[in-house]
This record gives C-alpha cells, sequence and structure tokens, in this order.
C-alpha cells in the first residue's frame, strides 16, 4: 500500500497586518464575579489576527506508511500513525536507517469510534490521508 502523487504541506503562520472581524456573544449566565459580568447578554465585535497558510508542494512524490498505533485516551480512542514521503518508490525500500533517503516525515492521528476498530489500521490511516487537504492530489500506488 501507498499513494503517490502530489503532497501539499501547509505552513501556518499569523498575519501582522491583516485582521479579520469576528463576533463575539457574552452569555447571559455569568457569574457576578466574573470579568466580563457587564458585557453579559451582549456582543462585540473583535479583530484578530488573519491565518496564513502557505503551501509547499512536493511533486510527483511516493507516501508510505511507517507505523500505526491504537491509543486510548480520555475522551476515547485514536489510531496515529507516522508516514513518510519518498522520491520514489525504490528510494523507500532501503531498510537501513543510515540509508533513509525520505524528503519529508509526518505523524498524523484521528479519532476512533470505540464500537468500529478497524480490522487494519494501516488501511484505516491511508483512508484517513486520503480526506485530507495535503493528499487530495495524490492516488492508490
Amino acid at each position: 500500500m501507498a499513494l503517490q502523487g502530489n503532497y501539499t504541506k501547509y505552513i501556518s503562520s499569523i498575519s501582522e497586518t491583516e485582521f479579520d472581524t469576528v463576533s463575539h456573544t457574552y452569555p447571559l449566565a455569568l457569574p457576578s464575579d466574573h470579568p466580563d459580568y457587564e458585557k453579559r447578554g451582549t456582543t462585540e465585535e473583535r479583530s484578530i489576527p488573519r491565518e496564513i497558510l502557505t503551501p509547499t508542494i512536493y511533486e510527483n512524490v511516493y507516501l508510505i506508511i511507517t507505523g500505526t498505533t491504537i491509543e486510548k485516551h480520555i475522551n476515547g480512542w485514536t489510531l496515529g500513525y507516522a508516514y513518510r514521503l519518498y522520491n520514489a518508490p525504490e528510494d523507500a525500500s532501503s531498510i537501513n536507517p543510515t540509508d533513509d533517503k525520505h524528503v519529508y516525515d509526518y505523524t498524523q492521528s484521528m479519532g476512533l469510534d470505540a464500537t468500529d476498530f478497524p480490522t487494519n489500521p494501516v488501511e484505516a490511516a491511508y483512508e484517513h490521508l486520503k480526506t485530507l487537504p495535503e493528499c487530495s492530489n495524490m492516488t492508490n500506488a
């Protein structure tokens, strides 16, 4: 199993010059000792710095899952997985760590339904990757 195609890595940064205006409504039922008690039941406009996503495109790369874990957390279960990008399938075939030719590696996780665990965690990880914007231009290899 693998994915191949264009992978887009997004770097998030905060603009120092661009801002978005958002509305914030204070709940009516604020305790009297709350710092915003006088604003209860009102709505105000706030200006927040704009998030900027800068893409880096890795063209025609080969993506393989290198490991998976299923973990129990307070709020449920997650499937964690690691993956690497290679310039070619043959670059991914080396098992010698000093000869590893990956161009990018990353970890990701997804929530799991406790009543429907995947029978194949690696396959579930690939299916999850295909839903992410980073892999929208990749197909099964």
